[in-house]
């Protein structure tokens, strides 16, 4: 590969939306990366995996998930490390997945990842479809969030509930079931020149989503309120702009372009300049696809409002190239080497490893550190790093931490003081007081010998854990 051109949306890896630049493969090998970015995907995903998968320490898992509603929700993708399925970003991560593929087919195809992109964006929308069970339904989440966060598990081995969450004309979710429109319509065109059915079907359920978030309009984490703290939604106008807009371009129907001109002063596509486009946000992605439109010369009489779409889209252009008089996109420096650290060389332009071995030593070995005691309180911490990676020069360390009542009797309420924290934490909840947690409400009761854990990530030192109060 001597060089491979980057510009609108390039599937996760480097996205800088409105230009287009040469990328040296001598410096970078974005060949490699896109590889690696969709090993990541066939790592998260969720269901009976097949035979040939290329992640082969993952199995299957979620195999009831909608068992317990009457429904099949058997599949999708796990969000950020947990194992609960977020309809809104794992929609969203979709439609990018397939606006990538849309705009870089020549160059996908040459480096042999076709095959892998198609069933990326198929594990997502075929789960997508499953979940749309009826026009006016559709299954937006699987799992709790606060619960998962609780428990520290393989996905294969998970014991959380598994509570599915829908949407519906008496609970509407405009934001994800448009999102989900968009995602089924873009994938619709990823999809064309390889199976025309599978496209026609994504289509039909495309439609009928858009139509139910426009007819029933609301916030979906006012319906499914345990989302809200983990995915809030900021409004729903920029997902059934961004819905309809992917549906003009999949079927070149007139009556979705009008939609977007129709609203675009009350729904803020012409209002809103913006420097972020985001899971939650998505007006740039909607200026950006709509510029499109009207340097193919295809607005016709809605040239003039195309246009506006057309300034706001030069906003984010400017934003991202750093022309904007200091309101710019920030842009992340070594992408690829931080991508080459975490994963090793695990691309198909190398004949190496396909592991990086002294990472995958520290993922099976725990380096135990000396437990402490706080002086004169009846609980002990045993500290233990359990792996360990590099990110450039910096080495990040999981760290677990056993909480042990050593006295005989019941603990409750315990506080604990933790300094020194540079990184994130799980498995205890913060309350009101700077560095001050407290174990989550169904471990309130810690009983004589019992034992309860959390962890942490960071680099350097470990933290310092004391105990800040109990009964």
């Amino acid at each position: 590969m001597n060089n491979l051109s980057f510009g609108v949306c390039l599937i996760l890896v480097g996205v800088l939306l409105g230009f287009q630049a040469a990328i040296a493969a001598a410096e970078f090998n974005y060949g490699e990366a896109l590889d690696k970015t969709f090993m990541f995907f066939e790592a998260q995903r969720s269901g009976k995996l097949p035979l040939d998968r290329r992640v082969k320490w993952r199995g299957d898992s979620g195999l009831k998930d909608g068992s317990l509603q009457g429904v099949d929700l058997v599949g999708g993708y796990y969000d950020a490390g947990d194992h609960v399925k977020f309809g809104l970003p794992m929609a969203f991560s979709v439609t990018m997945l397939a606006w990538g593929t849309i705009e870089y087919r020549k160059e996908i195809t040459n480096l042999n990842q076709m095959g892998h992109t198609l069933w990326a964006i198929r594990w997502g929308t075929d789960y997508f479809m499953k979940a749309h069970t009826q026009p006016n339904v559709l299954w937006g989440q699987v799992g709790d969030g606060n619960s998962d966060h609780y428990c520290w598990e393989r996905a294969e081995d998970m014991t959380t509930p598994r509570t599915a969450f829908k949407l519906d004309q008496d609970h509407p979710g405009s934001d994800l079931a448009g999102e989900t429109a968009a995602a089924l319509a873009a994938a619709a065109i990823a999809f064309k020149p390889y199976n025309s059915s599978y496209s026609d079907l994504l289509l039909v359920h495309a439609k009928q989503l858009f139509s139910f978030a426009d007819r029933f309009r609301g916030l979906y984490d006012d319906s499914v309120q345990c989302a809200k703290q983990f995915y809030t939604s900021s409004g729903y106008s920029d997902e059934l702009l961004w819905a309809a807009t992917w549906l003009f371009r999949a079927t070149g129907e007139e009556n979705y372009l009008k939609y977007v001109v129709d609203n675009a002063v009350y729904m803020g596509g012409t209002g809103w300049a913006v420097k972020e486009f985001s899971w939650d946000k998505k007006y740039a992605g909607v200026q950006i696809l709509l510029s499109k439109v009207l340097l193919a010369q295809k607005g016709g009489a809605y040239t003039s409002t195309l246009k506006q779409y057309q300034a706001k889209a030069d906003y984010f252009a400017c934003a991202c190239l750093q022309k904007n008089d200091g309101y710019n996109v920030h842009l992340t420096p070594g992408l690829f080497s931080k991508l080459e650290s975490l994963f090793g060389n695990i691309g198909p332009n190398h004949k190496g490893s396909t592991t990086n071995q002294s990472t995958q030593n520290n993922y099976y070995q725990q380096t135990q550190v000396p437990s402490t005691t706080t002086s004169g309180v009846p609980v002990k911490f045993l500290h233990s790093i359990t792996s360990s990676w590099n990110v450039g020069r910096t080495t990040y360390y999981r760290h677990k931490v056993i909480i042990k009542n050593t006295s005989q009797k019941p603990i409750t309420n315990l506080q604990l003081l933790v300094e020194d924290l540079s990184g994130s934490l799980w498995g205890l909840s913060p309350t009101p007081v700077k560095n001050t947690y407290e174990v989550p409400q169904w471990l309130r009761v810690l009983k004589p010998g019992s034992e309860c854990s959390f962890v942490y990530v960071q680099g350097g030192p470990q933290a310092k854990v004391t105990v800040m109060s109990y009964q």
